[in-house]
């Protein structure tokens, strides 16, 4: 199946195997010890433009990130001139708890292009992965990617699938993608969430441009894919995208009530 599937029974079935199939701290415990037979361990930079969002998503967001199997991560984070104050606060807060945590609040707004390059100098991890200001990462994304960089070292694009989330926090509507197709990606950006790319790459093709907002991941991608073929899927749904008024998420995937229980 490639797409959002079918609302009501199909919803239903998905939770249903989202809770069948949640992560128990006998799996975990596993994940953990396999970590240490890892020869590969490489940084992982969580690069995050913060502008704005409600404080709950934003705890959220950043806590997907602490709350990681896999530990030797960073999290850079630009805030874009936010006017609301208690951006700073939780920001500040978070960055007082853990030295992983790196923080940079910009004087002026600079978009979200400005912003995430702004988030990319923050990095010195060897991979970069991106993720919104409302949206989570799964717990074991990072111990999932780093799994695949220990088969397949030459790897300098990793993909995922995802799901959305609802405003209470049910998860709905996956997407399971396809593997590495250029002709397919040049149609639409169906790698969207979870990406992962080396920086060396991202770095090499100039980061984020401005004049791209909205479009700004997928201009990114298609310059990277330019410069390598080594793309990987990971078969795996490692990232949950918020469907929150306004936003891509609800767009692409339709805001919908929580009648389904």
């Amino acid at each position: 199946v490639f797409g959002f599937g079918d609302y009501g029974l199909e919803d239903l079935k998905y939770r249903r195997w989202v809770k069948k199939t949640a992560l128990t701290a006998t799996q975990i415990e596993s994940m953990k010890k396999e970590i240490e037979t890892f020869a590969f361990q490489p940084k992982i930079s969580v690069v995050m433009p913060v502008y704005n969002i409600r404080r709950k998503w934003l705890i959220k967001a950043v806590e997907s990130v602490l709350h990681q199997v896999y530990e030797n991560w960073e999290i850079c984070i630009a805030d874009d001139a936010s006017p609301a104050p208690y951006i700073k606060e939780v920001l500040s807060r978070f960055q007082a708890l853990d030295k992983r945590v790196k923080v940079k609040f910009l004087a002026e707004n600079q978009g979200i292009s400005g912003a995430s390059n702004a988030a990319l100098e923050l990095a010195d991890g060897q991979y970069t992965a991106f993720l919104d200001h409302d949206d989570e990462l799964s717990r074991d994304s990072l111990f999932e990617v780093v799994k695949l960089l220990n088969q397949h070292p030459e790897a300098e694009i990793i993909f995922s699938d995802e799901d959305k989330l609802t405003l209470s926090g049910r998860r709905l509507r996956p997407v399971y993608k396809p593997g590495w197709d250029p002709d397919l990606f040049l149609t639409y950006n169906y790698l969207c969430h979870l990406v992962v790319c080396k920086r060396e790459l991202v770095e090499k093709v100039g980061g984020f441009r401005r004049g791209f907002e909205g479009c700004q991941d997928y201009d990114l991608l298609l310059r990277c894919t330019e410069k390598t073929d080594k793309i990987f899927h990971l078969p795996k749904i490692l990232y949950h995208w918020r469907m929150v008024p306004g936003s891509a998420a609800a767009k692409a995937g339709l805001l919908v009530n929580d009648v389904i229980t």
